[in-house]
């Protein structure tokens, strides 16, 4: 497999988002964007669930180290760090459905795979540094 000839180890998350967003892609290449069975992963009646990675800003007190989401038009009261995180976001279908995405999901999706191959690039890059 390509962990162990490229020799890291395998960032499980990163490995299930990668395999949402094939899923993804298979469903949209494959089948018409009609979801089925073996389409995403299990949720809640007969609905299939698709994860992707997305990055959020969230504001940070800098005095209580509170959290706080990002509220844009609204006035920053505190003295407070804006910080990045990032995070799942996932999006149900029943089966049979199409998959609908809006332009800023359609964004977040690909650059999504951007996280994840940034993420395994420095990971190759440390392994060749101490290989």
């Amino acid at each position: 497999n390509l962990f162990r000839k490229l020799e890291i180890d395998r960032n499980e998350e990163d490995f299930k988002v990668l395999q949402g967003l094939k899923s993804i892609r298979d469903c949209l290449s494959h089948h018409y964007g009609i979801v089925r069975e073996q389409d995403g992963s299990p949720s809640k009646g007969n609905n299939r669930k698709f994860s992707w990675l997305v990055i959020e800003p969230f504001l940070e007190e800098i005095h209580s180290g509170k959290k706080s989401k990002l509220k844009f038009g609204t006035p920053i009261e505190t003295e407070s760090d804006l910080c990045l995180e990032i995070t799942q976001k996932h999006k149900s279908f029943k089966i049979g459905e199409p998959l609908s995405f809006s332009s800023l999901e359609t964004y977040q999706i690909g650059f999504s795979l951007n996280i994840i191959v940034d993420r395994l690039m420095h990971q190759i890059a440390r392994a060749k540094r101490f290989t």
